[in-house]
């Protein structure tokens, strides 16, 4: 995985962010259960640390390859490289991110471990969903708030996001942000067929959102949040 910075067009307004391999939300990276996994990050960003954490991944045995900033390891320099190694010992939809800075909001994907054999009874596996959130502060300045006194909250993001997609009437400040119209200033949509059963997966990348998620008309049952199934 390659980090970098970036301005990226975000919900209808520019933003710097660290992107993986070039895009804001990075690879998938799908492995199977049981296989040792080895993640070579690269930190090309020049002014930054960096660190990759694999969340919802107990790590056990290899504390080291958790990838919290100063507490598993220091972060990875600008233009260092690090290899994290560990073993996939449990199946599940898990998330990887960056654990420091710019890289908490943004530098993100999924990262799957496929079960050695068919959990679910499902047609189709429609592949994951990312929230995410988007706020007009920066989020240097965000952290600042939240560690001043008195404490100051930022509040509700001023866009959701879904897959790195987003709406926000950035025309309302423009004086202060640079408004886009590219691809992501959209919703995202997910063609789906009638009488068709799909495995969803989903993460929440917003770093202060809690979401609650439903389709209209359409039943939905949750069969298993990280590693742990559930019954629906």
């Amino acid at each position: 995985l390659t980090l970098q910075q970036g301005m990226r067009s975000i919900a209808c307004m520019d933003s710097v962010v660290m992107v993986v391999n070039g895009t804001y939300i990075g690879p998938t990276l799908e492995v199977n259960e049981g296989d040792n996994v080895e993640v070579l990050v690269l930190n090309k960003m020049n002014n930054l640390g960096a660190t990759i954490h694999f969340h919802g991944v107990k790590q056990k045995g290899t504390p080291w390859a958790d990838g919290t900033a100063y507490v598993s390891q220091c972060p990875i320099p600008p233009l260092g490289r690090f290899t994290y190694r560990f073993n996939a010992d449990k199946a599940g939809t898990f998330w990887y991110h960056g654990h420091q800075l710019l890289s908490f909001a943004s530098g993100y994907g999924a990262f799957i471990v496929h079960p050695k054999e068919k959990k679910f009874d499902y047609d189709e596996d429609a592949g994951v969903v990312h929230f995410g959130n988007q706020y007009m502060d920066s989020l240097q300045g965000i952290i600042t708030g939240l560690k001043s006194n008195p404490f100051v909250f930022p509040g509700a993001p001023q866009a959701l996001l879904a897959n790195g997609k987003g709406i926000y009437n950035c025309t309302a400040f423009s004086e202060c942000l640079t408004c886009t119209f590219g691809d992501s200033c959209r919703h995202e949509v997910m063609h789906m067929e009638p009488d068709t059963k799909y495995l969803l997966r989903l993460t929440n990348a917003g770093i202060l959102s809690f979401l609650t998620l439903g389709i209209q008309q359409i039943p939905m049952k949750v069969v298993q949040t990280n590693t742990g199934s559930l019954k629906p």
